[in-house]
């Protein structure tokens, strides 16, 4: 059922809005581990940057799989997992600790009016992701700093001493050192950036680098893992299959786009097509040449520039 076939009782909408396979949910996080694809390259970085201790730096397209390596890598080892979203005014003190200024400055005002000791300072700190990662038990802690590259250009610079040493002083608590307490409790720390800027050249040194990059092959399994999980909402047809791979490289080869469609946005595309049999036969056709590429059905959501739409036209 589509908006515009819907009548004046919404509820004949809840059964196809409960179907909607538009968003991919798996069952269990043992099961985003095994689905998750891993080339010989990221293997091989994983094993270097577990061997040296260094950060592992993974960049790529949106959507390739980079906050994805992190949950594989902690499902695969069987550690806790623990995540920094970076935002744009993120600081890199936030990853450590923060001191809670205000609830201090309130407790020392009543201290003060009950004539009592002002109140210590490290009940008021605030412990970050980096220091819950340094003082995991038993086994390390695989800690994900996601998408440095959107924190004010000074956030990686600042982490350098903490990552190089895996030490945090905490200056609130007397200088209270706070560091794993054996080598082999050291966090494993995974960084991931979408190349929106260039990061300092010290931090770049400092960590193992991997780019993950999209082909057809990496595709096409994606396609085979994730159309498994899906069978019960639609069925598609090998040939729509194929033809879908084949127009979105057809896209992203095209020199009048500003814009490469990434792999989220050809999965979203892919399942608006696949739920109807006959916009999966106007994708083949497109693909085999036998349509213009303006014919293809829910433009929209593979191509997200009007501009680039129109130049299909």
């Amino acid at each position: 059922m589509t908006i515009a076939e819907t009548t004046d009782n919404k509820a004949d909408m809840l059964p196809a809005l409960l179907a909607r396979p538009f968003q991919l949910f798996y069952p269990s996080a043992e099961d985003e581990v095994a689905a998750y694809i891993a080339d010989d390259g990221l293997r091989d970085a994983v094993n270097v940057a577990l061997s040296t201790g260094r950060p592992l730096l993974l960049t790529g397209e949106p959507g390739t799989g980079k906050t994805s390596a992190a949950t594989w890598i902690a499902g695969r080892l069987g550690l806790d997992f623990i995540r920094f979203q970076v935002k744009s005014n993120s600081r890199a003190q936030e990853l450590l600790y923060e001191f809670n200024s205000i609830d201090y400055f309130r407790a020392s005002q009543i201290a003060a009016t009950a004539r009592e000791p002002a109140p210590d300072k490290g009940a008021f700190v605030i412990e970050g992701p980096l220091w819950a990662a340094l003082t995991a038990q038993e086994r390390p802690a695989v800690l994900l700093i996601d998408e440095v590259d959107k924190a004010p250009r000074d956030f990686p610079n600042d982490l350098l001493f903490e990552l190089d040493r895996m030490e945090i002083i905490c200056a609130e608590r007397k200088n209270y050192r706070v560091t794993s307490k054996a080598q082999g409790l050291r966090p494993i720390v995974i960084i991931t950036s979408n190349s929106e800027r260039r990061l300092p050249e010290p931090f770049l040194r400092r960590c193992i680098y991997h780019n993950i990059a999209l082909d057809a092959a990496t595709l096409s399994e994606i396609l085979d893992r994730r159309l498994k999980l899906t069978a019960a909402y639609f069925t598609v047809d090998p040939l729509f299959r194929n033809a879908a791979q084949k127009t979105f490289f057809s896209l992203r080869e095209n020199p009048l786009l500003q814009k490469k469609p990434s792999i989220g946005e050809f999965w979203a595309w892919f399942v608006l097509v696949a739920a109807t049999p006959a916009k999966q036969q106007v994708v083949i056709e497109v693909a085999d040449n036998r349509a213009p590429a303006r014919t293809l059905p829910h433009m929209s959501a593979l191509l997200k520039l009007s501009d680039d739409i129109g130049r299909l036209s």
